[in-house]
């Protein structure tokens, strides 16, 4: 290979990165607008559930677990476990069905720390804080094959 094929394999490459970022940038947005409608749409459904006297249970297709993950991480900031549980009861998450509520969400975030997901971040009202620390998208990396 030569000096100037070397250069043409670089120039190459910088052009897919640069393309790649904004593509990083362009889905990022669009994540964060599939969020703010899921949020939307959870709130909606809700309240609508109530006034059909429908109950809303997005946790039995989720689970407590992932339930809490996705409030941590839509949350965008520590919170502590009471607002975990005031967030899940907003999106109609039904509370009823556990006896003690605060000591799962308690337990699951402990476990979810441990997995380097959540990370204790100061105080909240005298109670440990909690944010989203979890793992994020990786970037896609190609090959380019050189002849």
């Amino acid at each position: 290979m030569t000096d100037k094929t070397y250069k043409a394999a670089l120039e190459a490459a910088k052009k897919e990165l640069a393309a790649l970022h904004s593509e990083v940038g362009d889905v990022r947005t669009r994540l964060d607008e599939i969020t703010e409608r899921l949020t939307n749409l959870r709130q909606s459904i809700a309240a609508l559930s109530k006034l059909a006297g429908e109950e809303f249970d997005e946790e039995a297709a989720l689970g407590l677990t992932d339930m809490i993950r996705q409030v941590l991480q839509e949350a965008g900031r520590s919170v502590n476990t009471q607002e975990i549980e005031t967030m899940l009861e907003s999106r109609g998450f039904n509370t009823r069905r556990y006896a003690n509520l605060q000591a799962s969400i308690i337990t699951v975030v402990q476990r979810l720390t441990r997995q380097n997901q959540v990370a204790a971040d100061g105080t909240i009202g005298n109670k440990t804080a909690y944010k989203w620390i979890g793992p994020k998208p990786q970037p896609v990396v190609k090959t380019i094959e050189i002849s």
